[in-house]
């Protein structure tokens, strides 16, 4: 047949679809239903309009010179609580925790430990999907919200994560009055004079550069947390479209998306062909995958955990690389210097809990390097 090039709208909805496979196959809801039911809640995307009005989740793999995100001050509804809590380990094992009843005071340990977890992965979905809309610009970013009187933003609202980064940036101006009598015609528009921008000034540009970085950790972050799901789910030969809708689902643009494939792509083969490779991912009884612990109230998570030849391994993954001009021998310090202090409190934490001796080790694929942390 003829060879036929996808338009970029066409290449969007092509992107979006597989996107819906995707997230269909994760939840385990794979059916005409559910897919007829998520496309309805897409629009066909136009080349030729100038402003596009969308919810975050239809703008994953798009750009625009500007973005504005209005009503960031409004805060969710609270959830009621349901009649039962689960969680579902990687072992397939299940955890369950009923509400109180009428007869209990307080709500049981379990519950709220789960509620809690439920709590904090909505959090960081939120903040996922918050970091996909403000990516989407190219040249500006709007953000408008409100807070009340003591300056305080909505809980559960997306101001309220942003206000940490950016309460000193942002341009407060008062609410206005309601009127007493409203026109029924709008009044006529002016068009205002060109303004002149004044120079950005040396510590506008620093700060610029912080928020920059602070993005670019948050994606590695994604990035990260991407991989560690693969070996997850034992998955070391996803197909490309397979990475690429993940990507497209963190909020990779479009012009990355080939870099970041042939990243995951490099990082899953050198897993593979590492020698470590059967030994690190054996079928064991004991192995746990992102083991989850309760320490002074609050929650460790363990990336792999196992017993060989009675010893207890606590395996931290790590998708950093080298730094330019670094040698492997730097590297390796480095990661021990950075990761040394947590791994050791995973090993005091769980020798109250194992009699196995016990040893940490980061496995950092980008070199195929195991490293241990004594």
């Amino acid at each position: 047949g003829i060879a036929r090039s996808l338009s970029s709208s066409d290449a969007l909805i092509k992107d979006q679809f597989l996107s819906i496979i995707n997230t269909c196959e994760q939840q385990q809801s794979l059916n005409i239903e559910t897919i007829e039911s998520a496309l309805d809640e897409l629009y066909a995307p136009s080349e030729k309009a100038n402003i596009k009005l969308m919810t975050i989740h239809q703008s994953k793999g798009l750009e625009f010179d500007t973005v504005i995100m209005p009503g960031l001050g409004r805060g969710s509804r609270n959830d009621d609580s349901p009649m039962m809590h689960m969680k579902e380990f990687a072992d397939q094992s299940l955890l369950l925790a009923p509400i109180k009843s009428s007869l209990d005071t307080d709500e049981g340990q379990t519950y709220t430990y789960l509620k809690f977890i439920e709590a904090q992965q909505n959090k960081f979905e939120t903040m996922r999907l918050l970091y996909v809309a403000m990516t989407r610009a190219k040249c500006q970013l709007h953000l408008l919200g409100h807070v009340n009187q003591n300056n305080q933003a909505a809980k559960k609202s997306l101001l309220a994560l942003l206000m940490p980064f950016y309460q000193n940036e942002f341009d407060q101006m008062p609410a206005s009055q309601a009127q007493a009598e409203t026109p029924n015609q709008a009044p006529p528009l002016q068009r205002l004079k060109q303004v002149e921008m004044p120079p950005v000034k040396e510590t506008e540009l620093g700060e610029t550069l912080e928020y920059q970085q602070n993005f670019e950790r948050l994606f590695k972050s994604l990035l990260g947390t991407l991989i560690h799901q693969y070996y997850e789910q034992g998955l070391f030969n996803p197909s490309a479209d397979h990475i690429k809708a993940r990507l497209l689902e963190i909020g990779t643009p479009l012009n990355e998306i080939n870099q970041w494939q042939d990243f995951v792509l490099r990082l899953l083969d050198n897993t593979k062909s590492d020698p470590k490779f059967k030994w690190l991912f054996r079928g064991r009884t004991s192995t746990l995958v992102e083991a989850e612990f309760v320490v002074d109230d609050r929650i460790i998570a363990i990336d792999r955990l196992f017993i060989d030849d009675d010893t207890l391994w606590i395996i931290d993954f790590k998708t950093a690389e080298l730094l330019d001009d670094e040698s492997l021998d730097q590297f390796i310090r480095r990661q021990q210097s950075q990761h040394a202090k947590q791994l050791l409190f995973y090993k005091e934490t769980l020798s109250s809990i194992y009699d196995n001796t016990i040893k940490c080790a980061l496995y950092c694929p980008a070199v195929s390097q195991l490293i241990e942390i004594a």
